[in-house]
């Protein structure tokens, strides 16, 4: 991302076309997250907000969660190498497309980021990132924290 943080388009136009995925928030003010058709705004002062309809968002990937997919219920996932390899399985048979996998449940840990809003000209994000927050959440359940419930977006393969 080489400073190009300018609005590319409003939440409302986003959550038209879909209702779950990521993003960043125009001007980097806020990581952008879209859960069930609602977007909310992380900003590195910790604070999570619903965005409005007319607020913008720089750039993001988002996608029509397929609610007919089967529910897969994995236990025992003490770390993400527990989870690659428990969703090995589902992803062998295409490994050239993107998945999406929604979690939900209790986390024992959490460890999120945000990055401060800046201004024109933009800097690059990793230069933004040199001064990003970071919080650690511990027993996290993701119904009591909606927008902490853990999308997951995974191109395979999953290594």
């Amino acid at each position: 991302m080489l400073g190009n943080f300018d609005e590319t388009v409003s939440v409302k136009d986003f959550l038209h076309h879909a209702d779950t995925g990521i993003g960043t928030c125009a001007g980097l003010d806020g990581d952008a997250v879209f859960e069930d058709g609602v977007a909310y705004k992380a900003t590195a002062d910790g604070k999570v907000v619903v965005m409005k309809p007319e607020d913008g968002v720089a750039f993001g990937t988002v996608a029509k969660f397929d609610e007919s997919v089967p529910a897969v219920e994995l236990r025992g996932i003490a770390d993400i190498e527990a989870m690659k390899k428990a969703l090995a399985p589902y992803v062998e048979g295409n490994q050239n497309i993107f998945y999406m996998i929604k979690a939900t449940g209790e986390f024992k840990t959490m460890h999120v980021r945000s990055c401060f809003a800046s201004q024109k000209p933009y800097p690059t994000l990793s230069e933004v990132a040199k001064d990003q927050r970071e919080f650690h959440f511990a027993s996290t359940t993701s119904a009591a924290t909606r927008p902490r419930a853990a999308t997951f977006w995974a191109c395979p393969p999953i290594t």
